[in-house]
């Protein structure tokens, strides 16, 4: 539980609009929020977030059934984050909460920290056994926020696993279906850099957000910037296109100048293990005023089919 200054610990209700929410979705978890929650620590399997005021909601998940119990969970909680967790009564526990999680061995808690208080469960997917931890901050009077209502509509909406084969991310201002067979590795959100990169086997995944393209782009072409950012020189092949109506470029580093040149690339990269095959995608978003950029560096170079497909699942919100 991260630490903060002391506040009141009262809790109020104000009317609450489902219209006000948004959706937000991390590794595996998706779950809609008020549009004004956002995310101010991130982990492979965690999000805090605040609003203007401060924090609001801890989310904790594994994603994979773990021998943990949402009980057991409880106990190690209060165990090991040094604030005070009490379990609530089957008659103290939100009704909305038991109707949200049937089944999932829901334990809801009451839990007081250093000048903050809050309720939260822990409780089991009903699909994939995958545990998670949801906490909540009671806000107080004067901030006159939405309270437990608002907390009922996020835990109901609430999963813990990817649709189907692909891993969905939707934070800040970027959205991107990634394939379920790559892992997500280093991140960085920057006000003008967003990374985050994917490994799969024997290929790296990276998408970049860089904002603003206008001046980014201030006396210089798509082509020179693309050329500078990611050192292509001479040896670097673009090609420009348009993908949804958006600008778009291509780059290649290795294994265009013949096929010879590409069969002893090929080789060396095999036997050095060094991901020496580079695709990349970039897609300007005028509007927006976002580049978005997916670069594939692999031990083979990827289908430029492929690249294409992954590019128009990373869009700009």
């Amino acid at each position: 539980m991260p630490s903060s200054s002391k506040r009141s610990t009262a809790s109020i209700e104000t009317p609450f609009e489902a219209g006000d929410m948004k959706p937000l979705a991390w590794n595996g978890a998706r779950l809609r929020v008020p549009a004004n929650w956002d995310p101010v620590r991130l982990g492979k399997n965690y999000l805090l977030l605040e609003d203007a005021q401060g924090p609001v909601m801890e989310l904790k998940w594994t994603p994979s059934p773990k021998r943990l119990t949402p009980a057991a969970a409880l106990k190690r909680l209060t165990r090991e984050s040094g604030i005070d967790v009490t379990p609530l009564t089957a008659g103290e526990v939100r009704p909305a909460w038991e109707r949200a999680r049937p089944g999932s061995g829901l334990c809801a808690f009451s839990w007081n920290g250093a000048g903050v208080s809050g309720l939260g469960a822990a409780f089991a997917c009903e699909t994939c056994g995958g545990l998670s931890v949801m906490q909540f901050f009671h806000t107080d009077r004067e901030r006159n926020r939405p309270g437990e209502k608002t907390w009922d509509a996020v835990l109901a909406s609430y999963r813990d696993h990817p649709e189907k084969e692909s891993r969905r991310f939707e934070i800040y201002d970027i959205t991107a279906n990634v394939p379920l067979e790559y892992a997500l590795g280093p991140f960085s959100f920057k006000a003008g850099r967003f990374e985050l990169e994917f490994a799969g086997k024997g290929e790296t995944l990276v998408y970049e957000r860089f904002a603003p393209a206008e001046t980014l782009l201030r006396g210089q072409s798509l082509d020179e910037w693309i050329r500078q950012v990611y050192s292509l020189g001479k040896g670097g092949l673009i090609e420009r296109l348009e993908l949804d109506n958006n600008p778009t470029a291509l780059f290649v580093v290795g294994g265009i100048k013949s096929p010879a040149a590409y069969a002893a690339t090929r080789l060396l990269t095999m036997l050095s293990r060094q991901k020496s095959f580079v695709r990349g995608l970039v897609r300007h978003f005028p509007e927006k005023n976002r580049l978005l950029c997916l670069t594939a560096r692999g031990l083979k170079p990827m289908d430029m089919k492929k690249l294409l497909a992954l590019g128009k699942n990373y869009g700009t919100l």
